[in-house]
Order: structure tokens, then C-alpha cells, then sequence
């Protein structure tokens, strides 16, 4: 991602792996938008394990995978890369499951739901609340015209009969 000096997960990361007894390293990697490609092409090469993508670079991951969760083609962003067993990378997205992990204890259905903000965060918050069934998604953003295409390609990748609405 660009920036990644303030991220905090190479702290938690590397807490998770020592604990688990792995022998890796979680390493936050500055990465300018026109490098991307070449970078996760490289790092497929060092044998790396495994990738976090973040802004500004989820949607234009994409593109380097040769395989794209459903999910991940849903939401037009990945977040996460695999290895395949070719070299390559399997991309998808866990920012959905993150953030329904604490709601799914309840039933939402027919419930109404508020999203502050159209950015890449907002589809994966749009797609959860879709997939808990709530009946009305309201989505306010500051920037009109940024709305209207995050409108425009959620109704294109959602078989949800969910209402999207604006502000």
C-alpha cells in the first residue's frame, strides 16, 4: 500500500505467527501505484507466502491474479493474495467477513442501515449489510459523483434484492 508507515499490523501480525510457532516475518511494504505490478510479480518469485493489499492499490491488484475469489469479483477488490501452486496469485477479499464477524450473532433482516463514506472500505461495509439481509442501505458520501458510480457498480454486482439508497 502507499502509505503504510503508520500501519499497526506488522505488530499484531508478527504476534499471531510467533505464537503460532511460524517462521515468518509480516513486513508493511511502501509500494508507489505504477510499481505494484512488478512488485507482486517479485515477491511471487521470492517464494512469498502471502500478500495484504491496501489503499490505494485493491482494485488494481486484481489485475496481476490469475485467480479471483467470487467475492473479490463481487466487491472489484482484493485485500488478500495466495499463492498458487503455478507462481501465481489467488486474490480475494476478507474485508467483508471482518466486518460481519461481530454482527452475525443477530438477526438483521429487514432492518435499515446507514454507510458513511463511498470508498473501497464502504463496498466490502454495503456488501456485509446485503448479505445479512437488511432491508434498506443508505449510503452518504461528500462527493456526488463518486457516489453515483459506487451506486452504479454495486447494482451491477449484486444479485441482492436489497435497496440502495442516497443522501
Amino acid at each position: 500500500g502507499q502509505p503504510v508507515s503508520h500501519s499497526i499490523s506488522p505488530v499484531m501480525q508478527n504476534a499471531a505467527l510467533q505464537t503460532m510457532g511460524l517462521d515468518w516475518c509480516y513486513l508493511a511494504m511502501p509500494c508507489e501505484s505504477e510499481d505494484l505490478k512488478q512488485a507482486i510479480t517479485s515477491l511471487g518469485k521470492l517464494n512469498c507466502q502471502g500478500l495484504n493489499i491496501t489503499i490505494p492499490h485493491k482494485e488494481e491488484a486484481l489485475k496481476v491474479c490469475e485467480e479471483i475469489s467470487p467475492l473479490a469479483q463481487r466487491l472489484k477488490a482484493v485485500n488478500t493474495l495466495i499463492p498458487n501452486k503455478l507462481g501465481g496469485w489467488i486474490g480475494t477479499n476478507t474485508d467483508v467477513e471482518g466486518f460481519v464477524a461481530p454482527l452475525k450473532e443477530n438477526n438483521w433482516e429487514g432492518q435499515q442501515a446507514l454507510v458513511l463514506g463511498c470508498g473501497g472500505s464502504a463496498r466490502a461495509v454495503v456488501a456485509g449489510l446485503q448479505d445479512l439481509n437488511f432491508r434498506q442501505i443508505t449510503v452518504v458520501a461528500r462527493k456526488i459523483n463518486a457516489l453515483k458510480n459506487f451506486l452504479s457498480t454495486l447494482k451491477q454486482s449484486s444479485n441482492s434484492q436489497n435497496e440502495c439508497t442516497t443522501l
